[in-house]
């Protein structure tokens, strides 16, 4: 028995129940027909699936359209090398509740705008390597609480009144995107790789939570407390827990000021990293001083 053969009789058997967690992992460099991996997902849609797993590597045509009107989905996972996703139609996910797409390329502003907009129950938003080829499009979500932003490209502006929890990670080959109503959040990760100079967007990030009460600076992410320039440093007044990933030489004279803001700062964590080699491995050690 071939394995897509086993594949439609495991489908076939569940006629009546329905399926909760649908998972596809499809190996990058497998010539592989999709019109296999479009039923089987098709499948899983019909049969009432509410947490969808797809790792499709260079196979975007896997991915059926029946997954942007699918009513039961609460999880939806994409990851691609690289997928162009035009919306020309209604999407409609009520009851999505987490959305993971990894290098997916939005053609248009109105797909954007399709996309996001009919994922009105979304809570947990994470995007790595996505790209917007459009410009000041913004995304609306009331209901979202946790935001992840890794290396990603266009000027989108989220807009999430209630977000708790911000993770952003830039590198020198992403492009601001905004993320306004910054009041709300209680945990902030930032992480900018290979910059010597943290981009403007995690100085207005960090001047515009002061409400947080984490806060983790990796990288040079910490010249963030030096780069106040004329500005005063804003009160902290609930920040509990404060994780620096590398302290520079001015870092410790504004320390003193940030510490002053905040009143009700219980942790410190300083994180010191260390590279060194043992014949072809890398080892990478991390020392931490906390009080």
């Amino acid at each position: 028995m071939s394995f897509e053969r086993f594949v439609y009789g495991v489908l076939a058997i569940h006629r009546i129940s329905p399926i909760h967690k649908f998972k596809l992992i499809l190996e990058t460099t497998l010539q592989y027909d999709c019109s296999h991996l479009v039923v089987w997902i098709t499948a899983a849609i019909l049969k009432g699936v509410q947490h969808l797993d797809l790792r499709i590597g260079n196979h975007p045509k896997a991915l059926p359209s029946s997954i942007l009107d699918c009513q039961t989905l609460t999880v939806l996972k994409i990851y691609t090398f690289g997928y162009d996703l035009s919306v020309p139609g209604i999407v409609c996910l009520p009851n999505l509740r987490t959305l993971k797409l990894h290098c997916i390329r939005f053609l248009d502003g109105d797909s954007v705008k399709r996309f996001f907009g009919g994922c009105s129950q979304l809570k947990e938003l994470a995007l790595f390597f996505c790209r917007f080829t459009t410009d000041h499009v913004r995304v609306s979500g009331t209901e979202l609480r946790k935001l992840s932003i890794t290396s990603c490209r266009g000027h989108v502006v989220i807009d999430a009144p209630n977000l708790a929890s911000l993770t952003y990670v830039c590198s020198p080959s992403s492009t601001d995107m905004g993320v306004k109503n910054l009041r709300s959040l209680l945990s902030i990760e930032l992480w900018p790789i290979l910059m010597s100079k943290p981009p403007q967007v995690l100085s207005d990030i960090i001047k515009g939570a002061n409400n947080a009460r984490e806060l983790i600076l990796l990288h040079s992410a910490a010249k963030l407390l030096t780069m106040v320039g004329d500005n005063p440093i804003p009160t902290y007044s609930k920040l509990e827990r404060l994780q620096l990933g590398h302290c520079f030489r001015d870092t410790w004279k504004y320390l003193m000021v940030w510490l002053a803001n905040s009143p009700e700062l219980e942790t410190i964590i300083f994180e010191k990293v260390r590279y060194f080699s043992i014949g072809i491995v890398s080892v990478q050690v991390f020392d931490y001083c906390g009080f």
